[in-house]
């Protein structure tokens, strides 16, 4: 009853004094403090420990990047803290799901849990007088129309569980086994007790890294600027412990030091180009420690090694919290380095795996069905069980599998190209956006960005140079860069990610194979359709003569396929786009012509009988 009594005065209380001001934050702006509030958290906590306690502390016992239940793996700034959420609460893998998912799997959240926040960056689009334009409107848009709108990159997120936070492990037990298997760190020791790397041995081995490595007799690991080069000691000076379980953690601070270094060496402006402005020591360098250690964490946590703070970095951690406690936002541009450096790392990294015969940690792992088998395995069974006279076909490995998606996404920047010769195509990808060819001199000619030059295959690089032409930046400089890019007169096309589109087209195709498969015993009397000749597929022209100013195949915000047209000056409304034409379209199989006469053909001859009437004044 006293706690009631006090309850009630304090409502009084507060309903007689003036009220306050309500902030209300979005959900984003939550996460960001949430994240800031964890850093500071753990680095208060590693402060205590004098330093013994990892930043993720996961204890080398899993391995690999945080996914969600259907596999598909998370990026940019949430790896770090949906590591560092599962080696905090000591949950079993970093598998996280919906609420929607969670139900779906006929699964329940325990009673008390709390969700942790992801985010992402989404564009929203606002016309001349400040309102909101939806993507499918601003898509319909003439180029004009377009010129006038002011598109702002803008921070989203949602909430996701970690399956040890529900009874999805009673529920489901052989697909939770089948997850927990997947992340399980393989134990591998040297002579003398140590972890070893064979990924990043096999590195330094072969130089194989971005600049060149030296390990050497010495007192420190450090990379040098100038010279472009890592220096490490021997990793048995790293052995400084007698106890077995602290000479295995010895070999974890060997890797750990050596990824701190090439984190720093991803920063030049040849690469990543960050700030890296100051010497070690100076308060304007504590941003790229701090960068350079969280890169190091998050690698080795996805190799099954964990990172301590470098004792030698002690004099920054007051600084860092103090920056994370004033400024929460910080984190979320260190994070973002962070992603761009340890995304790079992995990259080398999973080429070594590849070489040495292991399963790859960035590329997405294939979705699971309800008993843990992969969706792919499920439709393999299929069908052998309903032709058991034909042989299931070979599955692919993730090597070809990467290899065929590159190579399919060149094929998709080469046909955009091809329909918009005279459009900067800035590709989003993750937290950034990209240019290649004469598009990044362009982007880097008007922003004063560098231009970098990256070998990809399906791009061909100009003579002389070691590959082709490439710049990215950030979503977030979107604002700052467009409006220059637009007033040297260039027409710029934001394009969905390339992979994603090649995944999608090669998805379609193979889907469009196995309908057109016959039994054996039956004959084939389904005909091919024959690509058409690029000057009739271009040819911009009606059959009864109409102009056809504009037409475009593009992807809508929903996923699924629209097309627009502008017709002797008239702009027609956005149309959603049926799936046999839009492969039609990518596999040059129809013309622009015939897609126009078939989706806007009504509108034109409507159109048509209003002229005819009006000049005969009817």
């Amino acid at each position: 009853m006293e706690n009631e009594n006090n309850e009630k005065q304090q409502n009084t209380e507060q309903q007689s004094q003036p009220q306050a001001k309500v902030e209300h934050k979005t959900m984003a702006e939550k996460a960001v403090e949430r994240f800031s509030e964890m850093m500071v958290s753990r680095l208060e906590e590693m402060k205590g420990q004098q330093w013994e306690k990892g930043w993720i502390d996961g204890g080398g016992k899993t391995q690999g990047l945080p996914q969600n239940i259907s596999g598909r793996r998370y990026s940019g700034h949430n790896d770090f803290f949906l590591q560092l959420h599962t080696a905090m609460n000591s949950y079993a893998m970093p598998v996280y799901a919906t609420f929607k998912q969670i139900h779906e799997a006929g699964a329940t959240i325990n009673k008390g849990e709390k969700a942790m926040p992801v985010i992402y960056w989404n564009i929203t689009h606002r016309d001349e007088n400040g309102q909101k334009v939806t993507d499918e409107q601003y898509d319909a848009m003439t180029k004009a129309e377009q010129e006038k709108c002011k598109s702002i990159p803008i921070m989203m997120g949602y909430y996701c569980y970690n399956l040890d936070q529900t009874n999805f492990k009673e529920v489901k037990p052989e697909q939770y086994a089948r997850l927990q298997e997947q992340f399980k760190a393989p134990e591998i020791k040297d002579t003398k007790g140590m972890f070893i790397s064979p990924e990043f041995d096999a590195m330094i081995e072969k130089q194989a890294w971005v600049c060149k490595i030296n390990t050497i007799e010495g007192s420190g690991a450090f990379y040098s600027k100038s010279k472009d080069e890592i220096t490490i000691p021997l990793k048995a000076q790293f052995n400084i412990h007698e106890d077995p379980k602290e000479v295995y953690k010895d070999g974890m601070e060997y890797y750990s030091s050596l990824v701190h270094e090439m984190a720093h060496s991803t920063g030049i402006d040849s690469r990543l180009s960050r700030d890296m402005e100051g010497r070690f020591g100076d308060k304007k360098y504590a941003k790229e420690e701090l960068v350079a250690e969280l890169s190091a964490a998050m690698v080795g946590n996805s190799m099954g090694f964990d990172k301590r703070i470098l004792d030698n970095n002690a004099k920054y951690v007051d600084s860092w919290i103090d920056t994370l406690k004033q400024e929460p936002k910080f984190i979320i541009s260190v994070m973002a380095d962070v992603s761009k450096a340890s995304g790079m790392i992995l990259e080398h990294v999973d080429k070594q795996r590849l070489e040495l015969g292991m399963t790859t940690l960035q590329s997405k792992e294939p979705m699971l069905d309800e008993k843990g088998q992969t969706v792919k395995d499920v439709k393999e069974t299929k069908a052998v069980n309903d032709c058991k006279e034909s042989k299931a076909e070979k599955p692919q490995t993730k090597a070809e599998e990467k290899a065929e998606i590159a190579k399919e996404a060149a094929h998709v920047w080469h046909d955009l190209k091809e329909k918009h010769p005279d459009a900067v195509l800035l590709m989003r990808k993750g937290d950034f956006y990209e240019a290649f060819g004469e598009d990044a001199k362009k982007v880097a000619k008007s922003t004063g960005l560098k231009e970098q030059h990256v070998v990809k295959e399906g791009f061909e690089a100009k003579e002389g140079e070691k590959g082709v032409s490439y710049v990215n930046f950030k979503n977030t400089s979107l604002d700052k860069y467009l409006p220059k890019l637009v007033r040297d007169g260039h027409r710029v096309a934001i394009v969905d990610n390339l992979e994603d589109m090649a995944r999608d087209r090669i998805a379609d195709r193979k889907k469009q194979e196995k309908s057109q498969e016959q039994p054996v015993a039956v004959k084939q009397t389904t005909a091919v359709a024959k690509t058409i000749p690029l000057d009739q597929f271009n040819k911009l022209e009606t059959d009864d003569g109409k102009k056809i100013d504009h037409f475009a195949v593009f992807r809508m915000k929903s996923g699924n396929y629209g097309v627009r047209a502008m017709v002797d000056g008239q702009q027609l409304g956005v149309k959603p786009l049926q799936k046999e034409d839009r492969n039609a379209f990518f596999d040059h199989t129809t013309t622009k012509a015939a897609l126009v006469q078939k989706y806007y053909g009504k509108e034109l001859s409507d159109s048509r009988s209003r002229s005819q009437s009006k000049a005969m004044g009817m």
